[in-house]
Parts: C-alpha cells; structure tokens; sequence
C-alpha cells in the first residue's frame, strides 16, 4: 500500500464535500443528502422496473436516468415549500451537522467515482494500491450483497456471458443486469449433488465482482456454475450438455483444481443419474 494520486481524489472528495455543506447549514445539508438517497433510490427502481418490464440494457439506464432526475425533482419542490428561505450555517452546532452530513456524501460519491475509475485498465492497479481508494473497491461486494436482499437488479459492471467456456476473472466492462445469486443458496453440487452454500460476493480483480459458492460437502468452490440450478440461470442450458461432449467442468472465476463430470440427477431438467 501507498499513499498515491487516488487517495488525494478520494481526500479531496470528502474535504471539499465536507467543507460545502458545514457552509450551507444542517438544513440545506440534510436537503442535500435527500436528493441523493432518493435519486439514486428512485433511479434503481427504475432500473429494475425498465429492465423487467421492458428488457435490455438501453431501457434499464433511461429508466434509471428518469425516476431518479425525477424524484431530485419532487424533493427539491417539497424542500422550497417547507423550507422557503433556508439560511446558510450559523453557530457551530449547525455547521458541525452540516459537516457530518457532507462526509456521509462524500464517502458515498467516492463509493461511485472511486470504483468508476478502476475500470480503466491502467488506473486499477493504483487504486488497488492506494491507502484509502481500495477501501471502496473493497466495499463494492457489499452493494452487490443488499441488492441481491433488496431483490434489485441494478446495473452492474459484467459481461453476459452465454457460453461456459468464456468464464474467467478478467469479465467485465459493460453495464448488465444481474442474476439474483442469493436464490440460489442451498442448491444441487454438479459433483457430488450436497448442498452448495451461497457465500456472497467476493473482489475477483479491479472492479470485477463475483459471486462465491461453496459446497458444504465436498467443498467444490465456483461462481455458481458448481450449482445446476445456478448453472441453468447462467448458460440457459443443463451443465451435462457439456459433459457429453468430453469437456470436464472447473470454474474459470474460482477454481476448484478438479474438472469434473456430473454423475447426479440434474434436479432442473432431469438429465443424468443413470450412470
């Protein structure tokens, strides 16, 4: 670890972030805050809405950009009514408010640039290194976490992948929706047919996130693919369609060191089990 030019954008972030709202007083800085939490609250329900309903990545970012312009709208409208002539911050204990409420934002727009910025090929290895930035390329799997419980597909850096062959920890780089992997907690071990155990989202690289799955029995580790169930929402297709064709299957995100060829009952499509 180093102190490096991600950490004085991150510092500068907060500092500046800090510094404006202690100035603009609790009030304003509360209004500020509300704008935030409610824009980027509405703009994932349109996401989510946008892309169930409609479909396709295009739909799921207008609906993304419309809620949440809207809902900064509506707050802004409901803030000059019951607030008509906010004054700046006076006295101490107003601007210490203040102050708490723009560190609150800066770490949060840290949380979206900071990530944003590791995207870049040659920009990932310094925020990797940074004393500060890494911290909010380590708090992304979490995100991933809530919304997988808040049942939100929001966007999210990826690669749809359609075929097995094509995993690897280097995926990654355009906006797709998600599968839910938390519903796929406590599914069929393609080896060994115990229970697989959804571990939540690990940092594979960079900004590359994926989920983790362990079997309780075996200890086969995987994205998901290690799971037949979690294998069909993937591929669209049994992981035994694979196996006749002689390719043994290991995750190409975690793998376990042993290629494998299912032997058990697909519980999905019924494939197997007779060998």
């Amino acid at each position: 670890m180093s102190f490096n030019i991600i950490d004085v954008v991150a510092l500068v972030v907060i500092g500046l972030a800090v510094y404006a709202e202690a100035g603009r007083g609790a009030i304003q800085a509360l209004g500020d805050a509300a704008r935030v939490v409610f824009g980027i609250g509405a703009g994932l329900l349109g996401w989510h809405l946008a892309f169930t309903l409609v479909g396709g990545t295009m739909a799921g970012l207008v609906g993304l950009l419309a809620l949440g312009t809207g809902a900064v709208l509506l707050v802004n409208i409901v803030a000059r009514r019951l607030f008509p002539d906010p004054h700046p911050g006076r006295g101490p204990l107003d601007r210490t408010i203040g102050g708490a409420v723009g560190l609150g934002l800066g770490l949060l727009v840290n949380l979206i640039i900071i990530p944003a910025l590791a995207i870049g090929p040659a920009i990932t290895p310094l925020v990797e290194r940074s004393v500060v930035g890494h911290r909010f390329l380590d708090a992304v799997p979490g995100v991933y976490d809530a919304a997988d419980l808040l049942d939100i597909r929001f966007p999210s850096i990826g690669s749809e992948r359609n075929r097995f062959q094509s995993e690897s920890p280097a995926n990654g780089g355009a906006f797709v929706g998600r599968v839910n992997f938390r519903r796929y907690d406590r599914t069929t071990c393609i080896e060994c047919g115990g229970r697989v155990r959804f571990d939540g989202y690990r940092r594979v690289k960079g900004t590359v996130i994926a989920p983790h799955f362990t079997c309780s029995s075996c200890g086969r580790v995987s994205c998901g693919c290690g799971s037949f169930e979690a294998f069909h929402a993937l591929y669209r297709r049994c992981p035994y369609e694979l196996s006749v064709r002689g390719m043994p299957l290991d995750c190409g995100v975690w793998p376990s060191g042993r290629p494998v060829s299912p032997e058990v009952e697909c519980p999905v499509c019924g494939r197997g089990g007779e060998r």
